[in-house]
């Protein structure tokens, strides 16, 4: 009894498609190995099948969600920092409405960045980052605006590093994630 997988990979006219064996393979995946035609290619990441090439993007979305996270997670700890310095050398008068703003207002990328540690989500990347950054705004304007000094103004534009960078990484995430979205598309159409 012969095997019925027999001819599906070469034949005389070449290598097949691992999935679709009637098509002519244009190209070996890089990861797995396996044949592929044109419809399996992956289309975000050259030299692999569509299978491979989501689960490349699927391991790295954890990961991008992470650098979100402590970058969120960083900005409550630079904010008590430089509330607890300011109160130590100025007394705590210096600081009652940047420290309510501290209190109340860094509670929501913190919560967000403790959402993105347990995983990704655009939503909470894009909810933490924009309010880290509305907040840094408040505060400039607060300094400058109402206090008339500039005392907070070196403090504030320290603590903007975090949620710039965490704007970056937000953009990196979404990006991901829409890949992912399209490859897992492609997957479920080509796969028969």
């Amino acid at each position: 009894m012969s095997d019925p997988f027999d001819g599906w990979f070469q034949t005389d006219d070449g290598c097949h498609c691992a999935l679709h064996p009637k098509k002519t393979a244009e190209a070996v995946c890089s990861r797995c190995g396996r044949f592929h035609c044109h419809e399996c290619a992956d289309p975000m990441l050259p030299g692999l099948c569509a299978d491979c090439g989501l689960a490349v993007s699927r391991a790295r979305l954890p990961k991008l969600a992470r650098g979100v996270a402590w970058k969120l997670l960083l900005v409550p700890a630079f904010a008590v920092g430089s509330v607890t310095l300011t109160v130590m050398t100025r007394g705590p008068r210096a600081v009652e409405n940047l420290a309510t703003l501290g209190v109340v207002g860094w509670l929501l990328p913190l919560a967000c960045g403790l959402r993105l540690a347990i995983g990704p989500s655009v939503s909470a990347a894009w909810l933490g980052t924009l309010g880290s950054l509305l907040l840094v705004v408040a505060g400039l304007t607060e300094s400058l605006v109402l206090d008339g000094s500039i005392d907070h103004v070196i403090d504030l534009l320290f603590l903007s590093a975090a949620p710039l960078l965490a704007l970056w990484d937000t953009f990196q995430l979404t990006r991901a994630m829409q890949r992912e979205e399209l490859q897992a598309a492609v997957v479920t159409l080509n796969h028969p």
